[in-house]
């Protein structure tokens, strides 16, 4: 539901909003992309889809070197985009439930990426300054 009320800063977009509610669905339910076809459409499936692609099938949204990195930097889809930057800010403001050392290595990971392919990508300014600002207080 968060990254759905994100969503809402960024658009009106209801496949966008609904894809953001239904993100995480294939990785942690027995639900299938082809249930969400027939219940949401192909819009909503495809941007689903490409967010388990590249959580499950080789291109994980974090990297160890820079030919992963690249591979997400050439994700230009600015519903798949916009998707990820809000769960990585709801991410980011739970992320002092997790142990030290997950939280310096995810804020690493979101100043060298995510705020920049954010910026990149022109998502919303203040999801941008927000993590910048999560990502500081931890580091530090």
């Amino acid at each position: 539901m968060e990254v759905a009320k994100l969503l809402l800063e960024a658009t009106q977009d209801p496949d966008t909003i609904l894809a953001g509610l239904l993100h995480d669905i294939v990785e942690d339910t027995s639900v299938t992309l082809p249930q969400i076809e027939l219940m949401y459409g192909n819009e909503v499936t495809s941007i689903v889809d490409k967010i388990t692609h590249y959580n499950t099938n080789g291109y994980p949204w974090k990297w160890d070197n820079a030919a992963a990195q690249n591979i997400l930097d050439a994700c230009s889809d600015i519903l798949v985009i916009q998707v990820k930057l809000a769960d990585r800010l709801h991410n980011m403001r739970t992320l002092f439930a997790r142990k030290p050392s997950d939280q310096q290595r995810i804020a690493q990971e979101t100043l060298a990426f995510y705020i920049p392919w954010g910026t990149k990508h022109h998502v919303p300014q203040q999801w941008l300054t927000e993590m910048q600002q999560i990502c500081e207080k931890i580091l530090k």
